[in-house]
């Protein structure tokens, strides 16, 4: 049976010690019991550091905890399910998460919340606004560099997108924006803040096409209590896309929509205002 320093020594990676402490101790408990005391020191001392290093990495704009969120002030947001993503299993399963509501609602504060999460249990972590996201691509493709800024995102485990839906995107940009999506494929989690419901994407994405994607497939049944009539123009503008592309399949190969990618995984989460403030946003899914 594996004691606790036997675990600590093959947590710091040093099996010379592991191999030999029992031996040179003489088995002395006394011995044993010090050897273990600066283990645990140094486990703990890495611990820290990974996480703080971690987090000063991720470059978040403010540091967040779930702790610290007020679920009172969005009594209709279940807080089990929010809850539900801060496990290891959210990111171990490369799944995903949509924080949908106007501004001043709390969407920033559960996704700095989740990414400081994922970096005290060691996960790699990246957070950025949608606007510099995709200036720091566009710069990579016309320096010839795109690939290699794609490769370095890719690795992180968790990727925070912060904004989407306040600037308006051109076309090389969403272009771009598919792909950090595609590529996250089953790779790695995505967690998206946005003022926008599903349906009003088409607002950000200037090109039609370049929209359909972006606001369809990160959707699995968007609804809005406020625009009913909306949201099923919506339904059924991707219902028609869907036999499009099924149609095409027997003649020129149709591109993989990230619908079959993201939708299964995707967990939308909708944040209102508190009574007193103005705004909408889309229903609750999960």
């Amino acid at each position: 049976m594996m004691s606790l320093l036997d675990e600590h020594l093959r947590l710091l990676r040093l099996p010379t010690m592991l191999a030999n402490y029992e031996r040179l101790a003489k088995h002395d408990a006394d011995k044993v019991m010090y050897l273990e005391e600066l283990a645990l020191m140094e486990s703990a001392k890495r611990r820290e550091n990974g996480t703080r290093s971690r987090i000063a990495a991720a470059r978040f704009p403010v540091i967040k905890t779930i702790e610290g969120f007020d679920f009172s002030l969005q009594p209709e947001l279940p807080k089990t399910k929010v809850l539900d993503l801060f496990r290891a299993e959210f990111i171990e399963q490369a799944r995903n998460a949509v924080f949908i509501g106007p501004t001043g609602v709390g969407k920033t504060h559960l996704a700095c919340a989740l990414g400081v999460w994922a970096c005290t249990n060691g996960f790699r972590t990246a957070f950025t606004t949608a606007a510099d996201l995709l200036m720091s691509l566009v710069s990579a493709k016309r320096a010839d560099r795109l690939r290699q800024r794609l490769t370095i995102i890719e690795r992180y485990d968790l990727l925070i997108i912060d904004e989407l839906g306040y600037i308006p995107f051109e076309r090389e940009a969403t272009d771009l924006l598919y792909q950090v999506i595609a590529a996250r494929y089953e790779r790695g989690s995505l967690v998206i803040t946005t003022n926008l419901s599903f349906p009003e994407w088409g607002h950000v994405f200037p090109d039609a096409m370049a929209a359909t994607p972006s606001s369809i497939e990160l959707s699995i049944t968007p609804r809005s209590s406020s625009s009913p009539a909306k949201a099923t123009a919506f339904d059924r503008e991707r219902r028609q896309l869907r036999r499009g592309q099924k149609r095409s399949r027997g003649g020129v190969k149709a591109e993989r929509p990230l619908g079959g990618q993201m939708g299964a995984s995707v967990r939308r989460l909708c944040l209102r205002p508190p009574r007193s403030q103005q705004g909408r946003c889309d229903g609750l899914l999960s």
